[in-house]
């Protein structure tokens, strides 16, 4: 102790390794005295916590004035161990949330066009009644009807004079079965409607109330709950066993970017994985990663800085990587080919636009694997 009170920050740098110069820096310029700080790593209580967000980790001497306490550990080794195990939760958390976030995004989306359609029809309500009584009127008047005619004229039981459309290839009692039958099925079909839209209805609220929860800050047992509840996981296994094995980043908690690992990797990936509409990015004039910004939508608009961010990523994946500004061609997959006898990862491209980006793992990307 006596040792550590007689050295300056130099020496104090030099011996305690885990003080390298950015930390140095940034606690000197925000007056933290080193040899308070390392006096309590060394000798005080370390904690592991949440920050007021949840969503960062704390690892520091115990102040007694952090709120989400993790655990409080004797030695920095078990802190540092714990602080990891948790750090890795933590981006569990992060990936599974914005996973089932998207995820119930897409069902509702969907769900409510459904739901305006099904809506749509039952206001219209069912023309049952109006094909059975067509079908009566056909009968009541058969004598009338001959094969050819494509529409008759008929008086109801109020005396209102009726035009029934016909079909001039079909008998007469043909067209009047015809429109018995299609009583029968607007029937069947106007009250499948209405069962299908209370079945449809119930669903969609069940996952607006999972939307609103997942903005909540939520473990990642209650995560894998939801998970299971939303019945995905199996088919999340099912697509990560046949994907291949290809780097994988979440952009905004929303958009999923994949990065190729060598030539023969970039050719699964652009050729075989990728769909049509997916974005398609490449460091240009360089060797490089292929990257792929999958649209699930091909409707939704990619905002121009999710675009930016994956060739960010292009570049940074390229031999521009160490270039303060590369530029990188982008495209749509289907405008990107492979003319016979082409090498292994190279491809061709039909147009092309360029973005002019720093290479780096922007800020906003998660790594998934």
């Amino acid at each position: 102790m006596s040792n550590l009170q007689n050295m300056n920050n130099e020496e104090l740098t030099s011996r305690y390794k885990f003080i390298d110069r950015k930390m140095k820096t940034e606690f000197l310029e925000n007056g933290v005295e080193l040899k308070s700080l390392i006096t309590d790593i060394l000798f005080n209580e370390i904690i592991v916590a949440k920050d007021k967000s949840g969503a960062s980790l704390i690892f520091q001497p115990y102040t007694g004035e952090v709120a989400e306490i993790i655990g409080k550990y004797d030695s920095y080794q078990e802190a540092m161990n714990a602080y990891l195990s948790n750090y890795y939760s933590l981006s569990k958390e992060k990936v599974l949330t914005a996973t089932l976030k998207k995820h119930v995004a897409g069902e509702l989306e969907r769900m409510s066009a459904k739901l305006n359609n099904l809506k749509s029809r039952i206001e219209k309500g069912s023309r049952e009644k109006e094909y059975a009584n067509y079908g009566n009127l056909l009968l009541m008047n058969i004598s009338a009807l001959k094969k050819g005619l494509d529409k008759i004229e008929a008086k109801d039981m109020e005396g209102n004079n009726v035009t029934i459309k016909l079909d001039p290839k079909l008998s007469p009692q043909k067209n009047i079965d015809r429109y018995f039958e299609k009583a029968k099925s607007e029937k069947i079909e106007y009250e499948k409607s209405i069962e299908l839209y209370n079945e449809l209805k119930n669903k969609y609220d069940i996952l607006k109330e999972l939307d609103e929860k997942l903005n909540k800050e939520l473990t990642l047992e209650e995560l894998q709950t939801i998970e299971k509840q939303l019945g995905i996981k199996k088919k999340m296994e099912m697509q990560d066993k046949s994907r291949p094995n290809f780097r994988h980043f979440i952009i905004d908690g929303k958009y999923n970017v994949y990065v190729g690992k060598d030539s023969k990797n970039n050719d699964e990936l652009t050729l075989r994985f990728a769909k049509q509409n997916d974005y398609w990015f490449h460091a240009r004039s360089v060797s490089g990663s292929h990257v792929v910004l999958r649209t699930d939508n091909p409707k939704e608009v990619v905002p121009k800085s999710v675009l930016k961010k994956a060739a960010s990523i292009a570049a940074f994946y390229s031999k521009a990587k160490t270039a303060g500004l590369a530029p990188v061609s982008y495209t749509f997959k289907k405008y990107v080919v492979k003319k016979k006898g082409m090498e292994p990862g190279k491809v061709a491209l039909l147009k092309e636009e360029v973005l002019l980006v720093k290479p780096e793992i922007p800020p906003g990307c998660e790594v998934v694997d």
